[in-house]
């Protein structure tokens, strides 16, 4: 009988360290180009200032200024680093360098799962880097991209260990936990669609 068991993907082997080392030299280039790259521009300014309003007025947005289908995330991230430490373009980006930590932890445990660790490793090394297109989307606090990089590989991943534990079963008392579990993942698909109506597809 199958279980729900995630601790096992998160085991720690050579593979594991590995991972560990390229997600934490993905992290910290990625800290270290947030400093003074990319330059601000005016959609970060509104995230900032989104940022600000929940700091000093106790108000959370819903959706980002002018916009109402883009989820106030980054701002939401952002809040308790202006509160700590004062608002900045750093403070304003860490939270997207930390969702994209997070991304690539998923993107190694989905890779791991489906196919094997070696692939899972080298895929990793492949997402540790990018244009500067790509890095710039990744990093700008502008509402969406990094966001939905992390809950997009969140669902997937989510949805193959709800596959892999299942069983033909009835839903018994014993069963019961699986409809929490199952709750969860429309928890996190109601994030994403809040996050940016792009990801419903």
């Amino acid at each position: 009988m199958r279980q729900w068991k995630l601790y096992k993907y998160l085991h720690i082997d050579p593979y594991g360290l590995g991972a560990l080392c390229l997600i934490a030299h993905a992290t910290a280039l990625r800290l270290l180009l947030i400093t003074n790259w990319p330059v601000l521009n005016s959609d970060e300014g509104t995230m900032g200032l989104m940022a600000l309003h929940i700091v000093n007025q106790g108000k959370i947005p819903l959706f980002f200024y002018g916009q109402g289908y883009v989820g106030s995330l980054e701002a939401i991230l952002a809040a308790p680093l202006f509160l700590l430490f004062g608002p900045s373009h750093f403070t304003l980006r860490f939270g997207s360098v930390f969702l994209y930590a997070l991304f690539l932890l998923n993107m190694y445990l989905l890779t791991r799962i489906i196919y094997m660790k070696p692939l899972a490793l080298f895929t990793l090394l492949v997402l540790s880097f990018g244009s500067e297109s790509v890095l710039s989307l990744q990093l700008s606090a502008t509402g969406g991209h990094p966001d939905m990089l992390f809950v997009g590989s969140l669902l997937l991943l989510y949805a193959l260990l709800l596959a892999r534990s299942a069983v033909e079963a009835p839903l018994v008392q014993g069963r019961r936990g699986r409809v929490v579990v199952y709750s969860g993942w429309g928890l996190v698909a109601g994030l994403a669609l809040w996050i940016d109506p792009l990801l419903f597809p």
